[in-house]
């Protein structure tokens, strides 16, 4: 059981996680284009999987763990959606 849950974390980190990581890494941005990548990474579903999302956000109200590691990714992805705002020229 504990292999399934493992793989299952994995696939959720590297479908749903890794593209907003990837995003992080770039420095120079045109805000309209960050937002609208950043949109259709959900959208599009392709990698993201949004019922593996709520799967996993749903199964982190039982595991600290688990929910630190979906409050980061959340972080992280608000701090997408801040950078490009800012880059568009909103204030803070």
């Amino acid at each position: 059981l504990a292999d399934l849950r493992d793989g299952l974390l994995q696939e959720w980190r590297d479908i749903n996680c890794q593209p907003f990581w990837a995003m992080r890494e770039i420095l120079d941005i045109d805000g309209l284009q960050f937002f609208t990548d950043i949109v259709h990474v959900w959208v599009d579903e392709a990698p993201f999987s949004p019922l593996l999302d709520l799967a996993v956000r749903d199964w982190s109200r039982t595991s600290k763990k688990l929910a630190r590691e979906v409050k980061d990714i959340d972080d992280l992805r608000i701090e997408l959606l801040i950078r490009s705002f800012r880059a568009m020229g909103y204030p803070e």
